[in-house]
């Protein structure tokens, strides 16, 4: 029963929060690249339109400061007026971090999936013995 609540209570949910983390990176990176390529649209002649969220879900179409971009650096909501080649850069660095963190977690859970197999063969075997034991 150890081994099972062990599964249950620490591998088992060990392994959700790295595949939600997982996830969540491949999201974050996926949005970086479509931020840089904004931002290597935004660096044409035309001055570029965008669709922005001005509040409250009201969308409206608006041309976009071809100079300057607002960037969140991911920390307690901090954003930052950028260059685009400054904007391109922090999100090109940003990108290399979150695939080094993916890295980590993609090892990390290939370390908990193996646990959680040498677990439940544990778990089989312990249950084998104590059924042939049984009187």
């Amino acid at each position: 029963e150890q081994y099972k609540s062990f599964v249950s209570e620490t591998l088992e949910p060990t392994l959700r929060a790295l595949e939600n983390e997982h996830t969540s990176l491949n999201n974050t990176s996926a949005s970086c690249n479509e931020l840089i390529n904004l931002i290597e649209g935004f660096q044409s002649d035309a001055p570029p339109e965008a669709l922005v969220d001005v509040g409250e879900k009201c969308i409206m179409k608006a041309v976009v400061d071809p100079g300057h971009l607002i960037v969140d650096l991911g920390v307690l909501g901090m954003r930052v007026s950028m260059t685009l080649d400054e904007a391109k850069s922090f999100v090109t660095k940003r990108i290399g971090v979150l695939d080094s963190r993916q890295v980590f977690v993609e090892r990390k859970i290939k370390c908990v999936e193996s646990d959680l197999g040498q677990a439940f063969e544990l778990i089989a075997q312990l249950e084998a013995i104590s059924l042939s034991a049984a009187p």
